[in-house]
């Protein structure tokens, strides 16, 4: 299973009383087809006159959409999306979430492992607050 994921919106607190909106967002595809799918989808780029160029969404009008959801759905893959408002979850739940989180990524990182990794790990989780 290959998974790409990518963000829209700003995971900060909002600084004014307006709705405030992230999502996150994956693309999972079977592994037996991910080359095909790459394949697909450089060819529909070319049609699209884009070859070797990245694909912005802002470029895609209706047809072009369809076509790539077609060229998706061929090949069995998924979407999957979270979107919240940020305004509606207190600063003091946000900082806490991310905590949760980091001491999740960090937690067996050691120093067996890349300096660049056990290092900010070290420094997260024996300096962060409880």
């Amino acid at each position: 299973m290959f998974i790409y994921i990518d963000e829209s919106g700003s995971f900060a607190y909002p600084k004014s009383p307006r709705p405030s909106y992230a999502c996150a967002g994956a693309l999972t595809i079977p592994e037996r087809r991910h080359s095909a799918l790459l394949t697909g989808f450089k060819k529909l780029k070319r049609t699209w006159g884009r070859e070797g160029k990245e694909i912005k969404e802002r470029e895609l009008d209706e047809k072009k959409i369809a076509e790539l959801i077609d060229l998706l759905l061929r090949h069995g893959v998924k979407f999957h999306a979270c979107v919240v408002d940020i305004l509606l979850h207190p600063p003091s739940l946000l900082t806490r979430r991310k905590e949760e989180q980091a001491e999740r990524l960090f937690a067996n990182i050691t120093e067996k492992h890349q300096a660049s990794l056990a290092k900010p790990a070290e420094i997260f989780l024996h300096t962060s607050p409880t």
